[in-house]
């Protein structure tokens, strides 16, 4: 058997393995490829003249290549870098990660400026370029492997500025029953085990705060020295799980506690409604909407839900009669047309995600972040971070 024909096999069953996950549309375009590969390589005669003149040939293979690169960055991966530290210590600055559009099923472009480097050329039209900020097209999402789960770490567009790009954990999917105690997440109840590397704010009480800072530096424990309130006998200082219990066995350390905002008269969370009283650390009880799920407009589901309703739902809101228009016709219920998640960031008290600005739409989910290609830190490239898998 010939090189061709093995490699041709090879395409076949690959085209076969991703379609037994469903990525039906990525089996066509295996299928594609595996043609173009067929004709290229046969023995036509036409074929071999187009090969031979390289006028010809060499436009046909840029052409192709530039194809390829633009249908990768659409349809199955991409390059993202992380400009803070609000997903420490999963995910730390200067990281650059990769994440797979496969998994979740990747977005159709909503206008031509959505599509990598031939947006370039609609610059150019002084009309396409009025209209950059409009959808040109409705969304619509290809099918994925899977869907998002508990825990995942997810690339979404910015609630309030689409054209911002966060990361940041799932940690409530549609449906969820979600309460936040004692900087706790619960779902339905049960408190979830959270991983390895979530940061919280701890309250760090030391009669030698000197000889713990050397400790800390031996064990390669870093919190930048914390910060101390109103001459109190303590600091607040961030650690992830592992540390803080190392932090425990060192006898010039008196106490440690996770530093918790409780609930009081002025709302420092979202939806901010002094009728909540929620906090960072004390959130809910909120259910997160669902395709399909129905609420009343009034009481505390217009309070929790006015925003989403307001910004993807398609309602719209009288301040005069207090009343929410959809149509121009007066609604006391409606029914969600999408999904929505809760996000949080690992580094629990130095992040703002859902707490702050609310839920994530199905609509404005990327991709799910899979591997830390390579890391370029304040004091270079961390070598032991390169191709390294997300959790």
């Amino acid at each position: 058997m010939n090189k061709r024909k093995i490699n041709i096999i090879l395409f076949l069953a690959v085209a076969i393995f991703v379609g037994v996950f469903g990525l039906w549309w990525l089996t066509l375009g295996i299928g594609l490829i595996c043609f173009v590969y067929w004709l290229s390589t046969s023995q036509w005669r036409w074929i071999g003249w187009i090969k031979r003149k390289t006028w010809c040939w060499a436009p046909i293979t840029l052409v192709s290549v530039f194809l390829f690169a633009i249908a990768v960055r659409l349809f199955m991966i991409e390059i993202y870098s992380i400009p803070s530290g609000s997903m420490e210590d999963t995910l730390l600055i200067g990281d650059k990660i990769v994440v797979s559009k496969l998994n979740y099923g990747p977005r159709l472009p909503q206008s031509p400026f959505e599509i990598p480097w031939i947006n370039v050329l609609f610059y150019f039209n002084q009309e396409a370029r009025a209209k950059i900020n409009d959808k040109w097209w409705d969304y619509d999402r290809l099918t994925g492997a899977n869907r998002i789960a508990h825990n995942d770490v997810v690339v979404f567009n910015f609630p309030d500025n689409e054209k911002e790009f966060f990361i940041k954990r799932c940690v409530g999917l549609p449906g969820d029953s979600l309460i936040i105690s004692e900087g706790k997440v619960q779902l339905g109840g049960e408190v979830v085990e959270e991983t390895d590397f979530v940061k919280h704010n701890y309250r760090v009480h030391s009669h030698q705060f000197r000889k713990l800072f050397d400790a800390m530096d031996s064990l390669s424990i870093v919190s930048f020295g914390g910060f101390q309130r109103n001459r109190e006998p303590y600091r607040v200082m961030s650690f992830n799980k592992a540390q803080a219990s190392k932090l425990t066995e060192l006898e010039c350390l008196d106490s440690i506690c996770i530093a918790t905002t409780k609930p009081d008269s002025v709302s420092h969370a979202f939806p901010w409604n002094n009728q909540l009283k929620w906090t960072m650390d004390y959130y809910g009880g909120v259910k997160i909407p669902s395709r399909g799920m129905c609420i009343d407009l009034k009481g505390e589901d217009r309070i929790l839900y006015h925003k989403v309703l307001t910004r993807f739902e398609g309602l719209r809101w009288d301040k005069d009669l207090k009343v929410y228009l959809k149509s121009d016709e007066v609604v006391t219920s409606h029914v969600f047309r999408q999904d929505y998640y809760f996000m949080m960031g690992d580094n629990r008290h130095n992040s703002a995600d859902s707490r702050v600005w609310g839920f994530v739409p199905e609509e404005y989910i990327v991709g799910k972040a899979v591997m830390v290609l390579f890391s370029n830190g304040y004091d270079g490239v961390r070598w032991e971070r390169s191709l390294k898998w997300i959790n």
